[in-house]
Formats: C-alpha cells, structure tokens, sequence
C-alpha cells in the first residue's frame, strides 16, 4: 500500500497538535489540587456567575470579556473542580496555538513540534495557569493574533483585532502587543476592526482611568527583577525567548513576527519601567510569539532548544495537597463536606495565617453541585482560618463539621452564628478576627437580601470590631 506524502502530511500535523495539547493539559491537570481559589483567581467566576447578559468584571482593570470563558465552563459543571479542570484544558492551548504558529512559520513538522513541546513543558507559563490571576489568557489570545498575522486570512482584519481585545480584556498590559496589530492586512477590514474593538476596549480604559492606573493597590516591582523572577523559574529554559527573538530576526519568513514581537517586548519593558511595576508573569504575555522563532532554526538543529529544557516538577502529594490553605484541593474537600448538611449560607472568619478558602466560592460550588436552597433560615456554615494555637483557642457553641490544621468549619443557626461571632472577636487571647466573605456568593443565589445582610448573624464587623446596635437590629 503506497502512502502519498501529501495526503499524510495534515495527519501528522493533527497527531503533532494533538500530542503537544496532551502533553500541557497532563501538566496542568496534575497540579489541580494546588491551583489557587482565592481572591483574583476566583472574581472571574463571581462576574461569570450573574446573571447579567455582559457581567460586570471583578475589578477595573478588566475587560467584560475575561469573564465569557469562565461562564462557559460553569455552564458545563456540576463543581469547581470541574470548572477549573474546563479552564485548565483552555489554558493548555498555549502548546497547540504555539505549534500551529511555528507551522506556518517555517512549513516543516520538526520545529513544529519542538515549539509546542516548549510551551508544553514551560514552567512560567503553567505557574500562570496554576495561579488562576497571572494574566488568564491573555497569552493565548496573542498567540491566537500571531497565528492571524503569521498568515493573514480573508478574515484576519476581523480576527486579529478581536484576538487583540480578547487579550487586553485579559490583562491591560497586553496592549504592548499592539505592534503586531501592523502585521494585519492594510485594509478597509481592518480598520473596521481596529475601530469596533476600540469602542469594545473604552469601557475597561474609561474604569482604568478613573481607578488611577488601577495600580494603586498594588506593590511597586523593579522591571528589572521580572527578568531574574523568569530565570529563577525557568533556568536556563528562560533563554528560549530571547533566542526565539534572535533567531526569527534571522529567518526571512519569521523575520516579520519576531521584529513585531521585539517591539512589543521593548514596549512592555517602557510601561513597565514607567508605571515602576513590571513581574515575569507579563514578560510570559509575549511568550508564544517568542518562542515561534525558533522554527529558522535549519533542519536537525531544530531540536537544539530542547536541550535547556528543564523536566517537569513532579505532582504534588496529593493527601497534603487537600489540605493546603487557599487551594482549589481544599475548597472541594470543604465543598463536600457542606454538601449533605446543605447550609443557607457559608461566612468566612479570618483570625491569622492564610485563609482556607473563599466562602462565596463554597456557596458558588454548592449552587454548582445543585443546592436550591439559600438563605439564613437554612442554617449558616462558618469557616474558620487561623494558626494551629489560635484555633485550639477558638470559644465553644457552634457544632464542628471538618477539622483541618489551619481550619475549622462550623455549623450553627443565624443566632448561633452571631453570638459565637461575638464571643470570638470580645476573646483577649485571640487577634482580631476579619470577618466576612459571604457576600460574592450571596449577590449570586439572594442579591435581594444585600450586601449588609451580614449585619444579621455576624455579632462584630469585618474588622472584629463590635458591631453597633443599629447594625444588629
């Protein structure tokens, strides 16, 4: 039987793109436990989860976009887990996308792979995944622009601009890729394009605005230790990008992409050094279109860059990882421990260390895993997070339904809740305790009850002040 090259040759490249997704998607499911639920990693859920047909985004900086993945992968899940699991798979894309790129690049199967393979095994960009808030996917969507600008389609003064939105939405410095947007097509299409993402993006650039830079919490980091940050990480794996960068330069069909990639790196740096806030996470923005460059490399030294890369980290333990405070591991751990006693609501109470996990993220898995009932007549579950001795100090009267080292969850009615609340933050061996947290999954299941509901079974304020007596009313 006779085999025509030709007819084989987009076999092997699905079994490439195939292989190199497997390859990312195993690295990053394996470390699911840890991924982190708290804060930033989960806002997007909270904005996915309402209601509104174009959800406000958890903080200024964002774009309404950010949230359309997430709502899509809470569509498709009964858990967190499973949403995580849903967003982990989109984020092992970075691998095929980089691929495909290098393809089209360079027209050979060998350095096609190598490049996906890099992305596959890249440690920068899958402690971006397991973050949850380090930029989303904000790196896919400009290697989706490159893949548009490496070979400009009849549709590619729609596409690229959309990638480009899609990207900034993800994370506001993206706009440093706005060079590649001259590799688009010059045409009526295009500018079509550019001006229809523009009004898309004035939203999220009217709310940086007002928000100041939207940097204002946030603390100040030398551009320059971003680039030690991705050493540390990556060893000598972190030189594939700036090697990418060199040997596209010379290659006269990556030569356009690498010039537009070296623009848009000088023009992050130049942010960066002005906003005096630059981390690795935001170099590894560029690092799909970086890496493309390696497919100049001549036949067999294609797979010379595989030689710095470093093997992957071994999986957590994964008894140890269900217990790991602000972990994705043990807020499903958590979540199953609530399912049976079906609380109305889950309050959060902070005394020291970390906390465990996000209340309104356990009330969102509980809406997941179906629980119809919400509200303060059903009961109320309290997680409690401090030090080992600070938790042995903890006051009787609620009933304990888990027990952890840094945790303790417990059940009680609404009167319970707000006496031993009070109990709590009048303690002289204990700090103040920050309370709170219900409230991101309360606007959720009973907007109408309002953000001061709280007030009802919390016996002190956030900051374990005792609360007034017209707030107990």
């Amino acid at each position: 039987m006779h085999l025509d090259p030709k007819a084989l040759r987009p076999r092997l490249i699905g079994a490439i793109l195939l292989l190199v997704w497997g390859v990312a998607l195993w690295l990053r499911w394996r470390q699911l436990s840890v991924a982190l639920a708290l804060g930033d990693a989960m806002g997007p859920y909270w904005s996915a989860a309402r209601p509104d047909l174009l959800p406000p985004p958890h903080a200024a900086i964002y774009g309404g976009a950010l949230a359309w993945p997430h709502r899509i992968m809470l569509h498709c899940s009964n858990t967190l887990w499973q949403a995580f699991a849903g967003l982990f798979a989109v984020q092992a894309l970075v691998a095929p996308v980089g691929a495909l790129l290098a393809w089209r690049l360079s027209g050979r199967l060998l350095p096609m792979g190598v490049v996906g393979l890099i992305l596959a095994l890249d440690p920068g960009l899958l402690d971006s995944t397991v973050s949850g808030a380090e930029g989303y996917l904000g790196a896919l969507a400009i290697g989706l622009l490159a893949l548009v600008v490496a070979r400009p389609g009849p549709a590619a003064g729609l596409l690229g601009p959309l990638a480009f939105g899609f990207a900034v939405a993800n994370h506001p410095l993206c706009l440093s890729a706005a060079p590649l947007l001259l590799g688009l097509p010059r045409s009526r299409q295009t500018a079509l394009g550019l001006v229809g993402v523009g009004l898309l993006l004035l939203p999220q650039a009217l709310r940086i605005l007002a928000a100041g830079g939207g940097l204002g919490q946030v603390p100040p980091s030398a551009p320059l230790a971003a680039f030690s940050a991705t050493w540390e990480l990556g060893g000598a794996g972190a030189l594939l990008a700036p090697i990418g960068l060199l040997v596209g330069l010379v290659g006269a069909r990556t030569r356009k992409l690498a010039a537009l990639t070296g623009l848009s790196l000088i023009l992050l740096v130049c942010v960066g050094l002005g906003l005096g806030y630059l981390r690795d996470h935001h170099l590894r923005l560029l690092l799909i279109p970086a890496v493309a460059g390696l497919a100049a490399l001549p036949g067999p030294w294609a797979l010379l860059p595989l030689l710095l890369l470093r093997p992957p980290a071994s999986a957590p333990d994964s008894p140890s990882a269900l217990r790991r405070p602000g972990t994705l591991g043990l807020e499903t751990r958590l979540a199953e421990a609530l399912v049976a006693e079906a609380p109305g609501l889950v309050e959060g109470a902070w005394i020291s260390g970390g906390p465990a996990a996000e209340p309104g993220a356990l009330i969102l898995d509980l809406k997941l895993r179906g629980q119809k009932d919400f509200g303060p007549d059903a009961g109320l579950a309290l997680l409690v997070s401090g030090e080992r001795a600070d938790l042995a100090r903890l006051p009787p009267g609620l009933r304990l339904l888990q027990r952890g080292d840094r945790h303790r969850l417990l059940v009680g009615t609404a009167a319970e809740l707000q006496a031993w609340t009070a109990a709590l933050c009048a303690s002289p061996d204990l700090p103040a305790p920050r309370l709170g947290g219900a409230w991101d999954g309360l606007v959720l299941v009973r907007p109408e009850l309002g953000a001061g509901a709280s007030a009802a079974w919390l016996g002190c304020d956030a900051d374990g002040q005792p609360a007034s007596s017209t707030a107990r009313k």
